[in-house]
């Protein structure tokens, strides 16, 4: 057995820790272990005479038999999921009209178009095409999708008929909310929903306003009630759009929430990011990024979850054969960041013309499978290659392609505040039980 290369064995704040992220295992070690351990070379052969050490350690894949197979089981899983034709997964717009005026917001200068029934009827004859499909997921995109709600009962109706397993979410600002609407997202299989809110009541009104400047965030507010009494079964997750103008409001939102609904609802910070390319100085570098989730948990015990990798190894839905992004008149994108641009549509519901070298960008272009120094990185096994939208259009504009994950630099702090973060939750369960 040799030490793996995707080992990450380190000493922070006097805690002896061996990270790997093969089998993405977290231990924690005695100071004579650890020194035991440091002696190991990677890729060379390791003789350890204690069985069970020995096999503790096969287990977390820190011995393996050979790094290069294990990336490629990672490649062939990865390819598998990309392209397996029995999920079918399709965000759809039903308008790109928005009540709101945000001016981060790529709809803002988008024509105010609307889905017909004749498009409704291609949608469905588009699944229908669609043979070996056995689930079929929904994401309500726009626009906003409640301005259409509808067309969303019309077209889900049609969708549940044809027997797939089905579920569906949505993207929405919440501010359309009603009982009635939301007496309806059982039937409608509507499990989840996110929303966003930019902060407490001044600074939200500020940034997410309606057309016509009136502010949104007590309607909101409205709207989250509403759902949790009558669309109990339904997921809510808070979106918080961060820069340097609303830093503070993610905290007093996280505490909110927190008191009010104890945890039922989530609340994700979410870094702003410039579609508009204009350029503004109120985002964060990444060094900044890092520092502001670094402060939520020192400062004030908020745990964000980037401070450890993900178990489930899963790429963005736009690299799988299965996944289209529906426009409001059947045009077709390959991500739901490029909605709206004329330039990014690739083909149409109904026309059997399409752009194949947009098509195929989407699924092949700046891959991470098959980028060198993504597959020497430690963090290959769990990284999913970062967001492909970013990664191809740093490649097209002759940037290298990597979109690394925080962490990557700052990997033995992130893992530390992941083991403060264990210890914290098994201390206060050792106080339950006595």
């Amino acid at each position: 057995m040799k030490w793996s290369k995707f080992n990450h064995l380190f000493c922070h704040e006097n805690h002896f820790l061996l990270y790997n992220s093969l089998s993405n295992s977290f231990a924690e070690l005695d100071s004579e272990l650890y020194h035991q351990l440091s002696e190991f070379i990677i890729g060379k052969d390791v003789t350890i005479e204690d069985e069970e050490l020995s096999e503790n350690l096969r287990r977390m894949k820190a011995l393996t038999n050979d790094d290069i197979q294990e990336i490629e089981k990672i490649k062939f899983t990865t390819l598998l999921n990309r392209f397996d034709n029995s999920r079918l997964s399709l965000t759809i717009n039903p308008t790109l009209a928005c009540n709101f005026s945000c001016p981060y917001c790529f709809e803002f200068e988008h024509a105010n178009k609307t889905m017909s029934n004749e498009v409704e009827d291609r949608i469905v004859s588009f699944i229908k095409t669609k043979p070996s499909v056995k689930t079929l997921s929904i994401t309500w995109f726009g626009g906003e999708p409640l301005l259409a709600f509808d067309r969303i009962e019309s077209l889900t109706k049609k969708m549940l008929e044809l027997g797939i397993q089905y579920n569906s979410g949505m993207i929405s600002n919440g501010y359309l909310i009603t009982k009635q609407k939301a007496e309806k997202f059982e039937k409608l299989h509507i499990n989840s929903i996110q929303i966003t809110l930019d902060g407490m009541e001044e600074t939200h009104n500020k940034r997410r306003a309606l057309k016509n400047g009136v502010g949104t965030f007590k309607r909101i507010l409205e709207s989250i009630e509403i759902l949790t009494k009558y669309a109990p079964k339904t997921r809510i997750n808070i979106r918080v759009n961060i820069d340097k103008e609303n830093q503070s409001e993610y905290i007093k939102l996280h505490h909110f929430f927190s008191e009010k609904y104890k945890h039922k609802i989530s609340i994700t910070p979410a870094f702003t990011s410039d579609p508009t390319e204009k350029g503004t100085s109120c985002l964060y570098n990444q060094q900044e990024r890092h520092d502001f989730i670094v402060k939520l948990f020192n400062e004030h015990n908020i745990f964000f979850n980037n401070f450890y990798p993900s178990n489930r190894r899963a790429e963005c839905a736009i690299r799988n054969v299965g996944t289209y992004v529906i426009g409001p008149e059947g045009e077709l994108y390959g991500c739901w960041n490029d909605v709206g641009n004329p330039n990014r549509v690739y083909g149409k519901l109904g026309d059997k013309t399409m752009d194949e070298s947009k098509y195929i960008a989407y699924k092949m272009r700046a891959d991470a499978l098959t980028d060198t120094e993504c597959n020497d990185c430690i963090l290959f096994p769990v990284c999913n290659g970062g967001c492909p939208y970013d990664r191809i259009k740093r490649f097209e504009q002759g940037l290298k392609p990597s979109v690394c994950p925080l962490m990557k630099n700052s990997l033995d702090e992130y893992l530390t505040l992941h083991y403060k973060y264990k210890t914290q939750l098994l201390n206060k369960q050792k106080q339950k039980q006595n």
